[in-house]
């Protein structure tokens, strides 16, 4: 199971956005699938979890082999999850830095 988020730092997960999120927050996972999809994540669609911690990282590798490719993206190698997560960000983006969220493991 997925248990660290990783998002460019900027926007909202910016170091210095007005409400960044720290170890202990609680907040609510939402699935934006359609209900009937099983495909990609089949647990719960919504659900409450614990922040354990937030960090941060220059580049994708380093934080991949410090998170763990299998806590970022589940069943995916590392040349896969790289290019899974640069095909969600432009190039220019990805010298900004990156968070990782770390997340208490969803329920079964």
């Amino acid at each position: 199971t997925k248990t660290v988020e990783c998002r460019i730092r900027k926007g909202a997960f910016a170091a210095d956005a007005r409400c960044p999120l720290k170890a202990g927050d609680t907040i609510t996972i939402a699935r934006s699938r359609a209900a009937d999809d099983t495909t990609e994540y089949p647990g719960a669609r919504h659900y409450d979890t614990k922040i354990t911690h937030v960090r941060d990282y220059k580049s994708l590798p380093d934080l991949l082999k410090e998170e763990k490719i299998g806590n970022v993206y589940p069943k995916q190698t590392a040349a896969e999850a790289k290019a899974a997560f640069e095909a969600f960000y432009k190039p220019e983006d990805l010298g900004m830095g990156l968070v990782a969220i770390g997340l208490e493991a969803p329920p079964k």
